[in-house]
């Protein structure tokens, strides 16, 4: 960034980048500093080619000792001319690149379900364009754009400051200070560190208070941050705790596996000595090499693979329902989620407000909107109270009324009033140039009010709008036939008013209050004063107009959706920022409240409560009224402290902190601010407090079928490691002393052929139920736990004693060539008993007869398997290769039917063992 852009006029900067403050850019300027400049974005790790996943497949510790022992196996084979360990080899390179090319087009799948996120999650801003105020997203922006902030907002690209209101901006990305720096429009000459420039924005900070207006002088990779990031490419990403999990239980079964099978090894060698009283390096050798491969061919090191490719799949799901999930953490932790902490407006109601009441000192109206003939009468008698709820608006904190055609960028109360002055027929933008805006507070989280200066006819007028009972509390005045009147608190105005407010809170309704002042101090004009100090300083000069009840209807889905959460046991919490009984209205409609012990906090309740006091009457606190971000954060850390999972739904930047804190943040993609948005580990597209529900039961599916996956893959290895064993340590009671029951090419595709492809279907059921399982509404919730672990040994166990069984079967009712059909049984069992044994985990508990739902993708893969496994026993160079007999119609028939046995067994288990 050049210094002219900190310390240059303004109008030298407009020429210097070809732009006009009035007009914007063209959409031809636009699309040739496009070409110039590349896209306003950092820069992103250029995704892998098929090519490279493909060899990434090969980067593997256990890929390198099989392909060692493919070499071997290819050396001994041509040195010797022993073609078995030739074609063995062969065997083995191929199956290995077969897994390659899977692994690398499944990662290739994954990647492209991940696209969803980026292409959901982006930064929307306000620009200006041939005249026009349109929101684009802000990899569109070029140097020369004219854009607007507000409260909330992520800066999009590096900007000079045209024109700010009482601007914060929170530059921790880049400075790691917390706290926010005040940025105003003046030249700044004395510091040549850009950082401290108070008239620069800089890309991906924050907006935490005030407006601006700026000029775009870099974008994408000239930035500041841009130059940081380039920096930062060789990060690496933090693992999820999946992927620890899964990485440990890796390691461990690899060593468990590994002293099985050396104490197979040992025992052989042992064995061997004993039968033939002497030993040779080469019997060693041959031992140990084919242990090796054994270890290697039964440990699951494609484990981590199949389940995040999953995991994806489930993220691709649930953005289909409009949530997008936007890392494998966030899914871990979804279906478990069992609280709840929602804001009203927006989320349980439609945010289309309607301003349907008014109140001035002893009169009030109702505001049918289908009757055009209350206009005048409306403007006549409370015209200073719409006028003024008109000015005091965000409309104002744009030039020349530029916003006006873009109404949708407006918040909801803003919107509200727009639609009244359309009934009314007000003219809004002759309105505002009647009145000269001088200075705009936003509104205030903490106060619940904002603020506006204007002149007019030579007299300064400060109005104030925002919540009821503080906009009441503050005015010392109220406003009678247009004159001011002296009011003492404990007078019947007052009272009037009050009850006014309650009665209208009390249905429902949004009170706002509007006030004003004549009185002016230029001290309001400084940057550095605060709307607290400006009300400190009034102290009682401030008149009270009226109170404005605003209509915010209940969205109808949302009535299911809470009674759906008291079905599963999720707790629903209400924060909101409204009035108490306003809060209360809601929640009875909705049943929040729906015992007698549940209870109704404010925010100064809240303040005065220890946190052993807040712990000790959390579980019975359904709604929170008047409540600011400290008050969010509070609450969710005290449920956290408590032991439950908490999710918190926000839109605006007063809940950033606590969606930050929640196990899982939710923002709301329709109307959420960009900070929201960014900081949420979901982004709701359809603003739906329903798909949050649809979100919880999908996690908790990806969840259930990632354990279905998870304990199939290792039972199935669990049932390879018996066998061998069995073999081993009682083999030779039945069979000839050198009988191999399988050798490591048969395992090898055993895996590549019913393994991997049955756990990735296993991982695509639909769900088993279409409410949310309690079960799994708990913290820590295990893949594995003991009744699990036992279900995977037995089977794994019931697995190896079949094909054992099947292998001396095989033996016996042959005369000729029986080693090779004891050899065939068994690995032709292993695969058909495995692919039989899936249908098993398409329920953990439920009987496969009584499973309604259809899995396709399963059924496919069934059949693909199971035809591959039947087609090899035909092929003669298939035959040769895995040292197959040929089998006869009794002998295929006798296998299946063992292969059923599984189904048999696991089906009993279920009935008399229910998981």
């Amino acid at each position: 960034m050049n210094s002219l852009f900190y310390n240059s006029e303004i109008l030298l900067l407009v020429e210097e980048l070809k732009t006009n403050l009035k007009t914007g850019l063209t959409e031809q300027q636009v699309q040739t500093r496009l070409i110039e400049n590349g896209l306003n974005e950092l820069f992103k790790t250029k995704p892998q080619s098929l090519i490279k996943k493909f060899f990434s497949q090969l980067n593997n510790f256990f890929i390198y000792i099989l392909l060692i022992a493919a070499f071997i196996n290819l050396i001994i084979g041509i040195l010797t001319s022993h073609q078995e360990e030739l074609y063995e080899g062969i065997l083995i390179l191929i199956i290995i690149l077969g897994n390659a090319v899977f692994g690398a087009f499944q990662e290739h799948q994954k990647d492209k379900s991940f696209d969803i996120i980026t292409k959901t999650t982006k930064i929307y801003v306000k620009v200006l364009r041939e005249s026009n105020v349109k929101s684009i997203t802000s990899d569109q922006l070029v140097p020369g754009d004219i854009v607007f902030l507000d409260k909330g907002d992520i800066v999009p690209a590096d900007l000079r400051l045209l024109a700010s209101n009482n601007l914060q901006v929170d530059e921790a990305i880049l400075t790691g200070e917390s706290i926010a720096v005040a940025k105003r429009a003046d030249i700044q000459i004395n510091d040549s560190n850009l950082l401290n420039q108070k008239n620069l924005l800089f890309m991906n900070t924050v907006v935490i208070n005030g407006n601006a207006e700026a000029l775009v002088i870099n974008t994408g990779m000239k930035t500041q941050i841009g130059n940081i990031a380039k920096l930062s490419r060789t990060v690496q990403k933090e693992k999820t705790v999946l992927e620890f999990y899964l990485q440990k239980l890796t390691k461990i079964l690899s060593i468990i596996i590994f002293v099985l099978i050396l104490i197979n090894f040992i025992f052989n060698i042992f064995k061997y000595y004993l039968f033939f009283n002497y030993l040779s390096w080469n019997v060693i050798s041959s031992y140990l090499l084919s242990s090796i491969a054994l270890i290697v061919a039964v440990i699951p090191e494609g484990l981590l693979a199949i389940m995040t490719i999953i995991f994806a799949f489930g993220i691709k799901k649930i953005a289909k329902e409009n949530a997008i999930v936007k890392n494998l953490k966030t899914l871990e932790r979804l279906g478990s989620i069992n609280v709840i902490c929602t804001d009203k407006t927006g989320t349980l109601t439609h945010n289309k407000l309607l301003i349907k009441s008014l109140y001035v000192y002893s009169d009030f109206f109702h505001i049918d909107y289908s009757n055009k003939l209350i206009c005048d009468n409306l403007l006549l008698s409370y015209q200073e109270l719409i006028y003024y709820g008109l000015l005091c608006n965000s409309i104002a904190q744009y030039y020349n009324g530029k916003i006006i055609s873009c109404s949708n960028l407006l918040d909801s109360v803003d919107r509200a009033f727009l639609e009244l002055s359309k009934v009314l027929n007000i003219n809004v933008s002759k309105l505002q140039k009647q009145y000269k805006l001088i200075k705009i507070f936003p509104f205030d989280d903490h106060l619940k009010l904002m603020m506006a200066i204007y002149k007019y006819q030579d007299q300064y007028l400060t109005i104030f709008k925002g919540a009821g009972e503080i906009i009441l509390d503050l005015s010392y005045y109220i406003y009678i036939n247009k004159k001011q009147k002296n009011v003492i608190k404990s007078e019947k105005y007052k009272e009037e008013f009050e009850f006014n407010l309650n009665q209208k809170a009390q249905m429902g309704y949004k009170v706002l209050g509007i006030a004003f002042t004549n009185f002016f101090d230029y001290r309001f004009l400084s940057d550095n004063i605060s709307l607290k100090e400006i009300l400190y300083i009034l102290g009682k000069k401030i008149i009270l107009v009226g109170l404005v009840g605003i209509e915010d209807p209940i969205k109808l889905e949302v009535f299911q959706s809470i009674q759906e959460c008291h079905d599963a046991d999720i707790k629903t919490i209400m924060i909101t920022g409204d009035h108490c009984y306003t809060a209360i209205q809601v929640a009875n409609k909705l049943k929040i409240l729906n015992q007698k012990t549940d209870l109704v906090m404010d925010g100064s309740e809240l303040d005065k409560l220890t946190e052993t006091e807040l712990l000790e009457k959390l579980i019975n606190i359904k709604v929170y009224a008047r409540t600011i971000p400290q008050h969010k954060l509070k609450i969710v850390r005290a449920w956290q402290k408590l032991g439950y999972i908490v999710a918190m739904i926000g839109d605006g930047v007063n809940d950033v902190p606590s969606i930050k804190q929640a196990d899982v943040g939710l923002a709301m993609g329709l109307s959420g601010t960009e900070i929201t948005k960014q900081s949420a580990d979901i982004v709701l597209m359809d603003d739906n407090f329903h798909t949050i529900l649809t979100s919880i039961k999908e996690g908790q599916n990806v969840f259930v079928n990632i354990r279905k996956s998870l304990v199939f893959l290792l039972s199935c290895n669990m049932g390879e490691i018996c066998l061998i064993l069995l073999n081993s340590f009682f083999g030779f009671f039945y069979f000839p002393f050198d009988f191999v029951i399988l050798n490591t090419l048969q395992i090898l595709w055993i895996n590549l052929v019913t393994d991997s492809l049955i756990a990735l279907a296993l991982g695509m059921e639909p769900p088993e139920h279409n409410i949310i399982d309690k079960s799994m509404i708990k913290k820590n919730i295990n893949f594995l736990n003991k009744s699990i672990i036992y279900k995977i040994f037995l089977e794994g166990l019931m697995l190896g004693i079949i094909v054992f069984g099947s292998a001396i079967l095989g033996y016996y009712i042959h005369s000729v060539d029986n080693i090779k059909y004891g050899q065939t049984f068994a690995f032709m069992v292993l695969a058909f008993s495995q692919l039989f044994h899936a249908w098993n985990f398409r329920s953990l508990s439920k009987s496969i007869f009584s499973i309604k739902t259809k899995n396709n993708l399963f059924i496919i893969y069934f059949i693909i398997s199971f035809l591959i496994q039947f087609i090899i026993l035909f092929i003669p160079i298939c035959q040769k290769y895995f040292n197959l007999a040929k089998l006869s119609f009794s002998d295929i028939i006798i296998i299946i039917i063992i292969s059923l046995i599984p189904i048999l067994v696991v089906e009993l288990f279920k009935q008399y063992f229910k998981d």
